[in-house]
């Protein structure tokens, strides 16, 4: 008798789990981090704030020499103050993967930039294949395009981590984001050599095992200031 209430219970609990995760949408994320299932623009939660970013920035009438485009560690980032004689608008979005960075991709032309400086490819990276990974940064890279087809892009290595294993897949990826950069007629940019110590990020470097502190972005505006002024 016990191990038939056992058996209920955890039947009941596995289709309270099942309800929830539908209801909360989890699968439905899970499996697009996973890369089953494609997502549209209007069902990411950050559409009607971006679409409003976008607009503006149009209405700001910048037009900027370079956007630095990516997620938190770009968002991090303040290269005005290395290079100030540059226009630079920063389009960071903290929390940001290949997906959000190819669906607003079109806000890029908002500032009308000769180059655009590109890093991506962290958030998710966890759960998702490498196979995944390939087939969201060409999406991405196609949008980016699309949005400013006269700009220089520059692709940017992902940084290392503090966890070694995880490293050693942002390593594999850096090499597809290379052969990318060659197939599409961009620019890499190696910036992982800069911060990897001993097959982890260089812990002198960062604040918390993935974001640079911010006296440390001096490295990685020295190694694009060729790229900058060229």
């Amino acid at each position: 008798m016990l191990s038939v209430l056992t058996v209920l219970c955890l039947l009941l609990l596995a289709l309270v789990i099942f309800i929830g995760g539908f209801k909360t949408n989890f699968f439905h994320r899970q499996f697009v981090k996973l890369g089953w299932v494609d997502i549209k623009a209007k069902d990411m939660p950050s559409y009607w704030c971006i679409k409003g970013w976008g607009q503006c920035l149009r209405k700001l009438d910048i037009d900027a020499d370079i956007v630095f485009y990516g997620n938190s560690i770009t968002a991090g980032s303040d290269f005005r103050d290395y290079f100030p004689d540059v226009s630079i608008c920063n389009l960071g979005f903290p929390g940001d993967d290949l997906p959000g960075l190819r669906f607003r991709a079109y806000t890029i032309s908002s500032v009308n930039p000769e180059k655009v400086f590109v890093m991506g490819g962290i958030n998710g990276l966890n759960v998702s294949p490498i196979s995944t990974f390939t087939d969201n940064y060409i999406l991405m890279v196609k949008a980016i395009q699309a949005a400013v087809p006269d700009a220089k892009i520059y692709l940017q290595s992902i940084l290392p981590v503090k966890d070694r294993k995880h490293t050693e897949k942002i390593q594999k990826c850096n090499i597809i984001i290379d052969s990318l950069a060659t197939a599409y007629g961009c620019q890499y940019v190696d910036l992982f050599s800069l911060y990897v110590k001993d097959g982890a990020m260089n812990d002198d470097y960062s604040k918390d095992g993935t974001h640079l502190k911010k006296e440390h972005y001096d490295k990685w505006a020295e190694k694009i200031k060729l790229f900058v002024y060229e």
